[in-house]
């Protein structure tokens, strides 16, 4: 599946992790790697998974998308993240960024021109539904 994106100009860079990115405006500009590269794009796409991944990072008061700073969804009461059952489907697997309906990131409620979020990141992206 990946190397179907190769000729498309998608970059596949396999253990290496985007820190963060530069901003103008609402745009992205470049974001930076862990291993020192500057990737400059016209759009991004933003698939990190959720907690186990590290697509979704948690303190003692919040829940937080590390990269972007993106707006994430869920409950600001922590005793509502788990379910003390753990039979029970677990809240947390439901938190993710919001985006607008075309799949745009939003930051502080802004959506970011070129940046779109896909998979487990989502809001509400059930596995298996």
């Amino acid at each position: 599946m990946l190397a179907s994106l190769l000729p498309e100009g998608v970059a596949v860079m396999r253990g290496d992790k985007v820190l963060g990115g530069r901003w103008d405006g609402a745009r992205l500009k470049e974001v930076f790697t862990a291993n020192g590269i500057t990737l400059q794009a016209g759009e991004f796409i933003l698939a990190t998974g959720r907690f186990f991944s590290g697509g979704l990072a948690a303190s003692m008061d919040r829940i937080y998308e590390p990269v972007f700073g993106a707006d994430v969804e869920a409950p600001q009461d922590r005793s509502l993240w788990f379910d003390p059952d753990i039979r029970n489907p677990q809240p947390f697997e439901s938190f993710g960024v919001n985006t607008t309906a075309d799949g745009h990131i939003l930051i502080d409620g802004r959506a970011a021109e070129n940046v779109k979020a896909v998979g487990k990141i989502l809001a509400k992206d059930y596995a298996g539904k």
